[in-house]
């Protein structure tokens, strides 16, 4: 495949919705089969669960971390510390 190949492709992948499910299927197998290696037993179904869930449900800590806050300045906002 060449690099235009896959550029195009992943254009493809964004706009349908049967190649992303189909795509998706396919990572989540994958999924199981590596934690199947490594001694895990769980299904695709559940990785697909598992995803779409963190993908949706901020925790209260996670809200705070991306909400942040105003920091404490040593001057308002609307000062121009450079201003004479």
């Amino acid at each position: 495949m060449s690099s235009d190949d896959l550029q195009g492709f992943r254009r493809r992948v964004q706009v349908d919705s049967r190649l992303h499910e189909a795509l998706k299927r396919a990572r989540a197998e994958a999924t199981v089969a590596v934690g199947a290696s490594a001694g895990f037993t769980f299904t695709a179904e559940e990785v697909l669960f598992s995803v779409d869930e963190a993908s949706t449900a901020l925790s209260d800590e996670q809200l705070e971390a991306v909400a942040g806050g105003l920091l404490e300045m040593p001057f308002a906002l609307d000062d121009d510390p450079l201003a004479a």
